[in-house]
């Protein structure tokens, strides 16, 4: 994804306890794949202070 090109996206922040890595990430892939076809991104990454920052971009053209 060309960061100059317009993009949109959706950004969802926790203060839990964060994501475990055995957690099932069926729902989270499923995110993946359709950012992903449509040339974009899904980041999911622990905050610094606990709980988890999943962020969802995609271009809009």
């Amino acid at each position: 994804m060309d960061r100059r090109s317009p993009r949109r996206g959706s950004c969802w922040v926790d203060n839990g306890l964060g994501m475990p890595p055995e957690v099932a990430r069926s729902g989270l892939r499923n995110l993946e794949q359709r950012a992903t076809a449509l040339n974009g991104a899904l980041i999911v990454a622990d905050e610094p202070d606990g709980g988890t920052r999943v962020t969802w971009r995609v271009p809009l053209d």
